[in-house]
This record gives structure tokens, sequence and C-alpha cells, in this order.
């Protein structure tokens, strides 16, 4: 896309700490967008590494800034007090984008002037960049979605979406002092304002052993804080019944609580704390059957679990 007078500067953050594996080529499928009017702003959070260096190649076209190590939120709100642009948009420093991604969400919010945030779905890569297969959802929520992305969020990673400058003027930045602070911040503009949802495939998310997407114990405890935070303010939410506001508060709890069950059982084989996450589910949905039967069997001395759970896995896949 040829560059013209009237494209608005995109204003690109990529927090990043010790990423020296993945920086450059992130920068670079930045560098390599069609979408021509943008600034890149790596934030270097602290690291050991010598960032800078790693940067070498692409210094005339990357602005680099650094602080004490304080996080990742604190380090994109340090790229958002530099932006420039009336736009900005965040990259994880081992994601990547596929050359249309900019000129795709551009186009979208420039089209919705009362539009906050434009967001698409991420395919997932593996540590050497090939393709792992995940199922894409034809349609994702857009307009009025507050409700939506508290029973679920909808947004994988920060890397997929754009936004509004004013509008992140208007609600705030990122909570350095929390974790999942992505999603609290996607709660706080949701309450405000449309978003979009974008159906193009425009971002690689990359998973990889050792990643921040393994520290369970604290992405838990975020998680309950956002969700609690959200059935706290309930009675001052202008426009929306409270009860559907703790109604889907709540639902989204029981999931977390299920869903780090089977990742304390299965992934760290920890049955004390799979135990414990399905008893707080139970608090909040005490007759569903799934959750009945895990804390039961959880419950069962080990040399008995393993040969029900065998069985229940045969079953389940001559079933299916």
């Amino acid at each position: 896309m040829p560059w013209r007078q009237d494209m608005e500067l995109v204003s690109v953050i990529i927090p990043t700490y010790n990423g020296m594996r993945y920086l450059l080529e992130s920068v670079q499928s930045v560098l390599n967008q069609t979408y021509p009017n943008f600034e890149v702003i790596v934030v270097d959070d602290g690291s050991s590494q010598d960032i800078r260096s790693v940067l070498a190649p692409v210094s005339d076209r990357v602005i680099y800034l650094r602080q004490d190590n304080a996080g990742v939120g604190a380090a994109r709100n340090l790229g958002l007090g530099a932006a420039k642009g009336l736009y900005v948009v965040f990259l994880d420093d081992d994601d990547l984008w596929l050359p249309g991604n900019l000129e795709s969400l551009v186009r979208i919010i420039e089209k919705e002037p009362n539009c906050a945030l434009v967001y698409s779905y991420p395919s997932l890569i593996d540590e050497n960049g090939k393709g792992i297969a995940n199922e894409r959802p034809t349609s994702m929520p857009s307009g009025d979605v507050y409700l939506e992305f508290l029973r679920r969020n909808r947004i994988n990673t920060p890397s997929v979406a754009l936004l509004r400058k004013s509008c992140l003027d208007e609600v705030g930045f990122f909570n350095p002092n929390i974790f999942c602070e992505d999603y609290e911040l996607w709660l706080r503009v949701t309450r405000k304002f449309k978003i979009i949802f974008c159906g193009e495939e425009l971002v690689c998310y990359r998973l990889r052993a050792g990643s921040v997407s393994k520290r369970y114990d604290s992405m838990l405890d975020g998680h309950v804080t956002i969700i609690n935070s959200e059935i706290a303010r309930s009675d001052d939410l202008i426009g929306l019944d409270k009860n559907s506001v703790r109604n889907a508060a709540k639902l989204n709890l029981n999931d977390i609580y299920r869903k780090y069950a089977s990742i304390y059982y299965y992934d760290v084989k920890d049955r004390k704390k799979a135990k414990s996450c399905l008893s707080k589910a139970l608090k909040i949905c005490p007759f569903d059957a799934q959750s009945i039967v895990y804390y039961l069997l959880c419950s069962l001395p080990q040399p008995v679990f393993e040969p029900v759970i065998k069985v229940k896995r045969l079953l389940t896949k001559w079933s299916s």
C-alpha cells in the first residue's frame, strides 16, 4: 500500500524482557507491513541481555526505551506514554504479524468512528515457527460486548488488538499491579465503547515452554481478582443489569476454576491444588456434574485414582 498524507500514524509497542531469541523476527514482521505509516517502540523491561545489540540491524527504524524491571504492564505503559499515533497496537516479543495486519485493522476502525478497538483471532505456531492446528472461530463478539467479555475473555493476546489512543486516555492504561492486566483493560474498554472483530488471519501467536502462560498460580490469582472486582462494582455500572453482570462473572469464575483444576492435575501434578479449584467451582455451581465427578476422583487414593482415569479416557475414546 503506498503512503498517503491522510494515513493516520499507528504506534506499535513491543515490550521485551530477555527476548533476544525472537525479538528481531517480531520487529521485522512489523517492518514488513503493507500499511506504511507506523512507528515502532521497543520497551526493554530491565533485561540482562543486550537488547540494543539485537536491534542494531533495524536501529534506524525503532525507538528504543528502557526501564528497570517492572513487568509487562508497566513496559506497555511506558510505550504508550511515548506513542504519537492516533492508533496503538501491541506486539509480544515472540509473536508475528502477517504483512496485512495493520492495513486490515486500520481499514475497519476508520469505517467505524464509534469503535474503540478492533481485534482478530490468532493462528498458533511453536517455538520453531511451525504452525499448530487450532480451530478458528467463524465469528466473535462485536458491538457492545462487555457482558460477553465478562463471561469469557475473547482476546487471546494483546498482539491481535488495535485501539484508539484517545479511548485509552479516557479509560486508563494497563494496571501494572495485577496479573492478566490485558484482560482487565479489555473489560474497562468494553464497559464504555464498542469493539469489532476482524475475521482475517493476521497474527501468529507463539506457544513455547517456560513462557508467561506457564505461571499458573499468578494467572489464576489475576483472573479471580479481576472477576471479583467486576462483581464488586456491578452496582455502579450504568445501563447494565447488575444480576446479569454477576451471573456472567460467576460463570466465568466457575470455568476458570475448572480450567485450572485440569491444569494443576495434568500439567503440574498437584492434586491438592486441583481439588481446591474444584471445591471453589462447586461453591459457585454446586450441581455441576463434571465438577462433582472430578472432585470425588481427586479425593480417591492415588492407586485407585489412576486406573479410574485410564478407564474414563478409554470410554471417552471409544464413544467419540
